[in-house]
C-alpha cells in the first residue's frame, strides 16, 4: 500500500514506517493523530495559527491522495500570516520520500531565510 502511494518506498523504509504499530499504546497514538486532522474539529481555532508568531514553511506535495488535500496547504499558508508555502511537484502525501532532495533544499532555504 505504502508503495503504491509514493515511489520513495523501498521495503527497509516500509518496515520503518510499520513500527508505528507494534504496540497498542502506538496504534492508539497513530488513531488520535489521524483523528485529529479532521478541520472540522479544529473550527474553533480558525485564524489562530498566524497568532503564533513564529516563521511557517508549509511543505506539501502537489498530487492529493484523500488524506492530505493540496488545498489544506494553500489554507494554512493563507492562515498563518507570512508563512511560505512550498508546493513539491510529482509528490504526494509522503513528500519527503517522493522528493528528499527537493524537500532538503526547501527547509535549506527556509532556514537561511528566517535567521
Amino acid at each position: 500500500m505504502l508503495g503504491q502511494m509514493s515511489s520513495g518506498f523501498d521495503a527497509d523504509a516500509v518496515d520503518e514506517y510499520w513500527k508505528v504499530f507494534a504496540s497498542e499504546e502506538r496504534r492508539r497514538g497513530m488513531l488520535d493523530l489521524f483523528r485529529s486532522g479532521d478541520l472540522e474539529k479544529l473550527a474553533p481555532y480558525a485564524g489562530r495559527l498566524g497568532g503564533l508568531g513564529v516563521p511557517t514553511l508549509v511543505l506539501w506535495g502537489e498530487n492529493d491522495d484523500g488524506y492530505a488535500p493540496v488545498g489544506r496547504a494553500h489554507r494554512f499558508g493563507r492562515e498563518i500570516g507570512g508563512a511560505r508555502v512550498a508546493i513539491v511537484e510529482g509528490a504526494g502525501h509522503f513528500v519527503w520520500e517522493d522528493d528528499p532532495v527537493r524537500c532538503a533544499r526547501e527547509v535549506i532555504a527556509f532556514l537561511e531565510g528566517s535567521g
